[in-house]
């Protein structure tokens, strides 16, 4: 069996939906994760993360590009699959599909990862050592890109903060989910009441933030696009940025 041949079900709990019962940046991220979560614990085990981080590496994302094909309805039967398509320098690029029960494509996803060392913080060199690239050139769901190029002109900071203990995850930072979360607290009112209309989300995780850092997030809406960034403050680059496109 090839990679895509797998099938994991989706399962959507309270928090992946907002007040309106649509799904939530949070919600698309995490059916994301999830279903890659799953893939490595059953399928290639000795790449999980708690098996890599045995060795003293871990997978790291650092973006991902959600296109949202249709709508999620409340108590719908989901499923998933997921392939790798492509390694480019260090970069693995993954794709993930959210079906609907009768096959047809929800939300396609294309996600990016390198593996780090936990203890130096920086990118494995030999990424080969610890995983495998077992697939090339396999279909792509949607447009992606690893890197983003961030204008700040138009930004606002919406509000600053210190980075939560219960942010952290195992590999010693915030965890991916945890921006999403800033991202939906970042949006208007109006914005989260039109989360039907939600075609397309990118996240770009540029660098780490760590327990105790103070960070500012900041938002500017333009032309059906909602850009969130969070920064450490007096800094021009951010560590991480997401843009929401509506329809």
């Amino acid at each position: 069996m090839q990679e895509r041949d797998y099938i994991y079900p989706v399962e959507i709990d309270m928090l992946m939906r907002g007040a309106d019962g649509e799904i939530t940046p949070v919600g698309y991220e995490r059916m994301i994760m999830d279903s890659i979560e799953k893939h490595f614990a059953i399928n290639r085990r000795a790449e999980s993360e708690g098996e890599l981080l045995k060795k003293g590496v871990a997978w790291v994302i650092i973006s991902t590009s959600i296109e949202i094909k249709s709508r999620i309805s409340p108590g719908e039967k989901l499923h998933s699959r997921t392939w790798e398509v492509e390694k480019r320098g260090l970069v693995f690029r993954r794709e993930v599909g959210i079906y609907h029960e009768d096959g047809t494509l929800a939300a396609g996803a294309a996600t990016f990862f390198v593996v780090i060392d936990t203890e130096k913080r920086s990118m494995v060199r030999n990424p080969e050592n610890y995983v495998s690239c077992v697939a090339a050139n396999g279909e792509k769901l949607t447009d992606g890109e690893s890197r983003i190029k961030f204008k700040a002109e138009g930004f606002e900071t919406v509000e600053e903060l210190t980075v939560r203990p219960s942010w952290i995850d195992a590999v010693g930072h915030v965890n991916n989910v945890r921006y999403l979360e800033m991202v939906y607290d970042a949006l208007t009112d109006a914005e989260r009441e039109n989360m039907s209309k939600l075609k397309r989300l990118e996240a770009y995780f540029i660098s780490e933030l760590h327990k105790g850092e103070k960070i500012a997030f900041s938002r500017k809406s333009e032309d059906g696009c909602t850009s969130v960034a969070v920064s450490k403050p007096g800094e021009a680059k951010p560590a991480f940025v997401a843009k929401l496109f509506f329809e």
